[in-house]
């Protein structure tokens, strides 16, 4: 019965390490998914950008900010400049775009704008709801690496604790309000 009851225990030992393991290798890949989706919305939002400036080069919004300016700025975003900063002047940009475009009178300029404008907003609700689930995912990870057992599991594997990435902490609507 002895040896049955060791076989048993190591059993039961080799058990509880594979799902600690496995638990560490869930909670990383729930925080590397998080951060894929913030960068996903970037794209999306660069992308964006992008047809702002086109409509603008094409003449369909106002000009009240100069096209370089706009590239610019969606240049310092891709090169990864302070983002606290960048996102506010393409904030105000963009905000200063659509206002001069909504003033046109052209009603098609109108209409261009304010199909930007909801595809602007959209984006940046769900790059804000994409932030939201990458500093849960980020709290959960920080916690299992940080505890006892998975801390063990972790160090074995080379994970640790991650720091929060600096990133702006609030969401600009173009319609002017923070959020």
């Amino acid at each position: 019965m002895g040896s049955w009851g060791l076989i048993g225990g190591l059993g039961a030992a080799t058990l509880l390490l594979i799902a600690v393991f496995n638990f560490v290798i869930v909670r990383k890949r729930h925080l590397d998914l998080a951060a894929s989706a913030i960068g996903a919305q970037l794209q999306r939002r660069d992308e964006l950008i992008q047809s702002i400036v086109h409509a603008c080069a094409a003449g369909q919004l106002g000009k009240k900010i100069p096209i370089e300016d706009l590239s610019a700025t969606r240049t310092r975003i891709l090169q990864g400049d302070d983002e606290v900063a960048v996102e506010r002047r393409l904030a105000a940009q963009l905000h200063s775009v659509f206002a001069d475009a909504e003033r046109h009178p052209d009603p098609k300029v109108a209409e261009t704008c304010a199909t930007l404008r909801r595809a602007f907003n959209e984006v940046e609700e769900r790059l804000s709801a994409s932030r939201r689930a990458f500093d849960a995912a980020l709290r959960t990870y920080n916690g299992v690496v940080r505890r006892f057992p998975t801390s063990a599991a972790a160090a074995l594997m080379g994970c640790g604790p991650r720091e929060p990435r600096e990133m702006a902490c609030e969401t600009y609507r173009v319609d002017g309000a923070w959020r």
